[in-house]
């Protein structure tokens, strides 16, 4: 009988042939979904398109993207004018929330300048302040997407890219 002490090698053995090498009685990686199944969210739910949107708790950006992955989705990607304007009327008018801003889905972390959606989908639209994105602020790196909050109404749904540390001012959506 083999010894195998390497339980990731182990699993990808599994995985590749198929069955049950190490007696364990599990087939490769015990993957269980930690997805919020019984989590209640403190925000309401809405749908544009075939999308379904609501607020996370205030967060880092990484945070709220973990977040947002664990309920099956990602943060959000706005790729429309209308979608834009579905944000800005549902998450930001009226927010009663203290954030300054909503994380959203779109990062330059792997490559400054080369903004991405998390989700893959390519880049149709964006409505970034006058003079963003900037990439560093007092020597800080700004790899992260924020739609501003309506506590300033010159820039209130226009979008501005900000790093992920100190005081937890955002929320994602």
């Amino acid at each position: 009988m083999l010894q195998y002490t390497n339980e990731a090698l182990v699993n990808e053995a599994e995985d590749l042939f198929g069955f049950d090498l190490n007696g364990d009685g599990i087939q490769g990686r015990v993957i269980e979904p930690v997805l919020f199944e019984n989590y209640e969210l403190n925000s309401q739910e809405y749908t544009f398109e075939d999308s379904i949107y609501f607020e996370l708790d205030p967060s880092s950006w990484e945070e709220a993207q973990y977040s947002a992955e664990m309920f099956g989705g990602n943060l959000v990607s706005i790729n429309s004018q209308e979608e834009q304007q579905f944000i800005y009327e549902n998450f930001i008018v009226n927010d009663s929330s203290e954030d300054d801003g909503k994380w959203i889905g779109f990062t330059d972390k792997d490559q400054e300048g080369n903004w991405i959606w998390t989700d893959g989908s390519s880049t149709t639209y964006t409505n970034w302040n006058i003079g963003e994105p900037s990439a560093t602020n007092l020597g800080i790196s700004e790899d992260y997407g924020i739609i501003y909050g309506d506590g300033d109404p010159n820039s209130a749904g226009f979008w501005n890219d900000t790093h992920s540390t100190g005081p937890l001012l955002y929320s994602g959506i």
